[in-house]
């Protein structure tokens, strides 16, 4: 291309290792997982690193500090010291994206270390990946790294940082290195898009899936015309 032309990819499962590379991810949940970070568990001298480092992986990235501060912290119910690491790509929309996944583990506990890379280096390593994709992408989004995950308390301090949020998007145990519970299964992936539907049951999506052999499943619920405009529209054909 040009000189200054920028070139989009649409990402898909076909150019994704040319877009996203593995050996960068890598390199980011080993850093994460590492012995000197000593497992992140909120209020450590590994946490307050490992939120250093996110700082710098920002600014790296071309991102913005939101309301002119990388670091926003907090206090825990138990009297921790947290540290949200927020990083801001503007756009011209009024409301936020969020894109956001928690960086802190439990440590080190009873003398046994926790390096945590499938909660949560992996939804981390996938945050900082997509930072560096969507920049010009015309959405106000916000990266939030969330210290103090397991009481909550860093995600009720987000929410009472941001404001105007129009959507979430959270990264969690991307990863992991336990075996399948059931070596026969086939491997899935889900996406749930709101809180309606946590408590459907996914074995008959799923069971719907294998049976029409599909490349993709998408389940919806039937809600009124006029509340329509919060949920989106789809149309099936006679099969469903």
């Amino acid at each position: 291309p040009a000189t200054g032309q920028q070139v989009r990819y649409t990402i898909s499962p076909k150019n994704a290792e040319t877009v996203l590379k593995a050996d960068h991810i890598r390199a980011t949940v080993d850093y994460l997982t590492s012995p000197a970070t000593g497992g992140r568990a909120c209020g450590t001298p590994g946490a307050q690193a490992v939120a250093l480092w996110l700082e710098n992986q920002y600014r790296d990235l071309g991102l913005k500090p939101l309301s002119g501060s990388w670091m926003h912290g907090f206090h825990t119910p138990g009297g921790l010291f947290g540290r949200n690491v927020l990083g801001l790509i503007p756009g011209s929309g009024s409301n936020y994206v969020v894109v956001m996944a928690h960086y802190d583990n439990l440590g080190t506990l009873n003398g046994s270390f926790y390096p945590g890379a499938d909660s949560n280096a992996s939804g981390v390593a996938a945050m900082l990946a997509l930072a560096g994709r969507l920049s010009g992408s015309g959405l106000p989004v916000v990266f939030a790294a969330v210290d103090s995950h397991a009481d909550g308390s860093g995600a009720a301090a987000l929410k009472n940082r941001i404001s105007g949020v129009e959507r979430v998007v959270n990264l969690d145990i991307l990863g992991g290195a336990s075996p399948p519970i059931y070596k026969f299964w086939k491997d899935f992936v889900i996406v749930l898009g709101g809180d309606h539907i946590y408590k459907m049951d996914y074995s008959k999506l799923v069971e719907f899936h294998e049976k029409n052999n599909s490349d993709g499943t998408i389940a919806v619920i039937d809600v009124p015309m006029e509340e329509a405009s919060r949920f989106g529209i789809m149309t099936c054909d006679a099969e469903n």
